[in-house]
C-alpha cells in the first residue's frame, strides 16, 4: 500500500530508501484519497451506488420486481417456444400417420380387389364346371350333344329331386336349341347360360 506523506507526494510499498517510485498527488486526479474523511472516496462511491442500485434507488425496480418480470418473460417466451415445437411435432406427426393411414388403406383396397377378381374368376369356373357336368347328366349317349327325348328324361329326373322348383321355370328345349335342329351343343347350353348373365 502506498503511504500518504505532508508534502502530497507519495512513494509506493517500498518506500524512498528501496528505490520506490514517486508519484504526484495529481497522478490520480487530486482527489485518489478524501480530504474529509480520509478514505477512498472512489471505492466508497461506487460500493453506494452498488446498494442504492441492489435496494432499487433512483429509478430501478426492486429486486423482487425485477425478478418477477424477468422470470414471466422467460415463462413466456419458453413457452410460447415450446408451444410451437409441440404443434409443429404433432402436425409433423399427425401427418406422417395420416400417410400411413392413406398406404395401408390404398394397400388393403388393392388387396380387397384382387381377392374379389379372383373370387369372380372362382365363381366362373364352378358355375361353369356344375354346368357341364349338368350337360354330360343330360347326355345319357355320351355323344356330346343333348337331344329333345334326353332333355325332357332330364327335366324329369331334376323335378322328381328337387320338388320345390316351378316346372313352368324350367328353360324349355328351344331356348337351348336357337338353329332348330333338334340337338343342344354343349356350346350352346353354355351360351344361354351366358346370355342369361350366369357366366362371362
Amino acid at each position: 500500500m502506498s503511504v500518504a506523506v505532508a508534502s502530497q507526494q507519495y512513494y509506493d510499498d517500498y518506500g524512498e530508501e528501496a528505490g520506490g517510485e514517486y508519484y504526484q498527488e495529481q497522478d490520480y486526479g487530486g482527489d485518489y484519497y478524501g480530504e474529509e474523511d480520509g478514505g477512498d472516496s472512489l471505492y466508497s462511491g461506487y460500493v453506494k451506488h452498488q446498494q442504492e442500485k441492489a435496494m432499487g434507488v433512483k429509478g430501478g425496480l426492486p429486486p423482487m420486481l425485477k425478478n418477477v418480470a424477468i422470470g414471466a418473460t422467460g415463462w413466456f417466451i419458453g413457452a410460447k417456444f415450446h408451444s410451437r415445437r409441440a404443434v409443429n411435432k404433432a402436425v409433423k406427426a399427425s401427418g406422417k400417420q395420416q400417410q400411413k393411414i392413406y398406404e395401408r388403406y390404398v394397400k388393403d383396397v388393392s388387396a380387397l380387389q384382387l381377392q374379389n377378381q379372383q373370387l369372380q374368376e372362382y365363381i366362373q369356373q364352378m358355375t361353369i364346371q356344375q354346368l357341364t357336368e349338368e350337360f354330360l347328366m343330360a347326355d345319357t349317349n355320351n355323344d356330346r350333344k343333348v337331344s329333345r327325348l334326353e332333355f325332357e328324361r332330364y327335366k324329369k329326373q331334376y323335378l322328381e329331386k328337387h320338388p320345390e322348383a316351378d316346372p313352368s321355370m324350367f328353360p324349355k328345349f328351344e331356348d337351348f336349341d336357337p338353329d332348330h335342329n333338334g340337338m343342344v351343343t354343349l356350346a350352346e347350353h353354355e351360351n344361354y347360360y351366358r346370355h342369361q348373365g350366369m357366366i362371362a
